[in-house]
């Protein structure tokens, strides 16, 4: 019986044994830190989808990874998108072509019936050579009454509804495209003089979305890169990156082919945007943003294009009463589709002589990841409608973004970081002209899957200009490539003219699944130090014995400057990887320590 009862309480104590070993490998206490094993979903190379081709590049020189934008473990980040819905249906005032219509049925169907009696507009305008501040904008003297309709010969105006007793109760905005005299004599006469000098010529437009991966553009604008991609055979650039942080730095070398910083003057007025070249050698230019104080900011002496909407912006940004939904409509259009309109007017009035324009938006898309699909029906009506009407026939359009999104937690995680550095990139030919030219095409695949940056689009739109067919000749390495010629290979980030900081992964090598021995650890303090190389590994867990302990990617900043987090290592050395592509060599870089893996001492992960 005694026998029993110690046979028992073995068992009790053996029991309770277990269930305290149990719970001291699930919570262990590192001083004042509790570290145990997260729940939380962490964005390692394993928890993603690896295809047949799991790098979007796969060079000698440059190999960009493959993350599937609808991988299950990014779910959690995302919301999901919804369109837009301006507050007003219909305008009370609105536009076609040169003239401008009250809606007499808009008015009587709102708050405005009985009250509206007659409407005016007054010309915005803004007198450049004059030192002003770079919100400065006038107004002329208003027009006279009209109550039906007036046909408008001025480029921007401001129109305001009154009631019988001359109480403002309404103001609106609009956009016109006018032949102007000064400018169309220049376009002839340069037109004639380098008129046997490019075996073709074609028209360009180019259409910047601020802060638009390319993942999330297939993640919240998949029916716009569908119908581009799909219909219209678009190029879309894999291995497009980034060279410098926000839209400024990565706007300059696409249109001036320069840093910023190797620029002699801040003075917009000095900078030779690649449209200057274009102008003088026949074309009209356009310049429009949707936001007055993103990418150019800055006060202008001169316009930035023959046709540039920086007096109707300006306006409208000072203007408070005008505004609904978060500041997406201006009444019952969004100020997206008002300067896709003045795109509109002036890509179909110049439709059949040589023109170039550049526009940039920063509305929709720059501050949340999901508000990107608010843009996509827009862009897809916008291309649709171009393209159904043969508007860009013989133009060649670039549509792309400056950079991927740069804030919020999505940011701070790996793909977060890839997505940042890697902005969508699409490039639609004229059908004829890729017909005509098949050697362009096939150049233009082959560089689909080569690294590629802005300085790359600033050489192609020169070579555009003075196209004369590709030439038979060795091309030679260098900062800013045509991309109508074929991409070396073997071409790195810094021949790319990629700063260091923006580096994507070098070399990747398949680790697989199990336990790794470290042969040696270096502690390092938070800080931040000075390194020879870099080597990536996405956010994870190191494992040892007695703790799990979570670990962030880390990036370089500039001259080789890396700032990290330190985390808490301590006994046995075993660290453990999940399968995976990783950039490694022999040196495994993460912001607890430096090691080395000595020996593969498992590969029975549990």
């Amino acid at each position: 019986m005694r026998e029993h009862r110690s046979f028992l309480c073995l068992i009790f104590n053996l029991l309770v044994f277990i269930l305290v070993y149990y719970a001291y490998y699930q919570h262990v206490w590192l001083g004042q830190y509790k570290v145990q094993e997260s729940k939380e979903r962490l964005f390692t190379i394993t928890e993603f989808k690896i295809p047949s081709a799991p790098f979007l590049v796969d060079t000698s020189a440059c190999k960009i990874p493959y993350i599937d934008p609808f991988d299950k473990s990014l779910k959690h980040m995302f919301r999901k998108g919804t369109a837009i819905k301006c507050a007003v249906i219909n305008d009370v005032v609105y536009s076609k072509g040169n003239t401008i219509f009250i809606n007499w049925k808009a008015v009587n169907n709102s708050q405005l019936k009985n009250r509206m009696k007659y409407c005016k507009y007054e010309v915005i305008w803004i007198p450049y050579n004059e030192k002003r501040h770079n919100d400065f904008f006038m107004v002329k003297k208003e027009s006279k009454e009209f109550v039906d309709r007036t046909d408008i010969s001025n480029e921007f105006i401001r129109v305001k509804c009154y009631t019988g007793g001359g109480l403002d109760v309404y103001t609106n905005f609009f956009s016109f495209v006018h032949l102007k005299a000064d400018v169309e004599d220049r376009c002839e006469k340069n037109a004639i003089k380098f008129a046997n000098t490019r075996q073709e010529q074609l028209n360009v437009m180019m259409m910047g979305i601020d802060s638009v991966a390319r993942n999330n553009m297939l993640r919240y604008m998949k029916e716009t890169w569908k119908y581009l991609v799909n219909t219209h055979n678009a190029i879309d650039l894999l291995g497009y990156n980034k060279v410098a942080d926000n839209t400024f730095p990565n706007i300059v070398p696409m249109t001036v082919g320069k840093f910023v910083n190797e620029l002699s003057s801040f003075d917009f007025d000095n900078y030779n945007f690649i449209w200057n070249k274009y102008s003088a050698k026949g074309y009209r230019t356009f310049y429009a943003e949707d936001c007055p104080k993103m990418a150019f900011r800055r006060r202008f002496k001169i316009p930035l294009g023959d046709y540039f909407n920086r007096p109707l912006s300006v306006a409208m940004e000072n203007d408070k009463t005008v505004w609904y939904y978060r500041k997406y409509c201006v009444h019952g259009r969004t100020d997206t589709d008002i300067v896709l309109d003045y795109l509109k007017k002036y890509a179909t009035m110049f439709q059949s002589k040589q023109h170039f324009s550049f526009t940039l938006f920063s509305r929709l898309t720059q501050e949340i990841l999901h508000e990107t699909f608010k843009a996509d029906k827009i862009y897809l009506k916008f291309f649709k409608d171009f393209f159904e009407n043969d508007i860009l026939k013989n133009t060649v359009v670039f549509f792309f973004s400056d950079h991927g999104m740069r804030f919020g937690r999505f940011r701070e995680t790996f793909p977060g970081k890839l997505e940042d550095r890697l902005p969508f990139m699409l490039i639609v030919f004229p059908s004829w002209f890729i017909k005509k030219y098949p050697e362009v095409h096939r150049n233009l695949q082959i560089n689909a899957r080569r690294l590629t940056t802005p300085f790359d689009i600033f050489a192609t739109l020169e070579h555009i200009l003075d196209f004369n067919g590709i030439e038979k000749k060795q091309v030679t390495k260098q900062r800013s490539m045509s991309l109508l010629h074929e991409i070396p290979e073997n071409r790195t980030c810094d021949e790319a003219g990629i700063l260091p900081h923006w580096y994507l992964i070098k070399e990747h090598y398949q680790i697989p699944a199990g336990y790794y021995r470290i042969k040696e650890h270096y502690q390092i303090s938070a800080g931040y130090y000075r390194i020879k190389e870099h080597y990536q590994i996405p956010a994870g867990f190191i494992t040892e014995s007695r703790n799990i302990i979570k670990f962030q990617p880390v990036f370089i900043e500039s001259r080789n400057i890396i700032k990290f987090q330190p985390v808490f290592i301590e006994s046995r050395n075993i660290i453990k990887f999940p399968a995976g592509s990783y950039r490694i060599k022999e040196h495994y870089q993460i912001p607890a320590g430096y090691y080395r893996i000595k020996e593969h001492v498992s590969s029975n992960v549990k």
